[in-house]
């Protein structure tokens, strides 16, 4: 049995969506989605210890002229 190996890249989270961003991402793919969930750090919050909830970003695995790319489709706060 053969695997082919797919390579892409994940973006950083940009713009509003991550106001103060310090990475811990979670992520999830399934099928030809991901879901990126990232921690919201209000101001004053450590590294170790976010209280402002949540965010969660969809992107859809796309076909590009460099290979595939994931593109933002949604995106909920919680």
């Amino acid at each position: 049995m053969h695997h082919k190996l797919l390579l892409f890249t994940i973006p950083k989270p940009k713009g509003k969506l991550t106001k103060v961003y310090m990475a811990h991402d979670q992520f999830t793919v399934m099928d030809s989605t991901q879901m990126q969930r990232i921690p919201i750090y209000r101001p004053g919050d450590t590294n170790a210890k976010p209280t402002g909830g949540a965010r969660q970003i969809s992107d859809k695995l796309m076909a590009s002229e460099a290979g595939f790319l994931f593109k933002p489709v949604g995106h909920t706060s919680f």
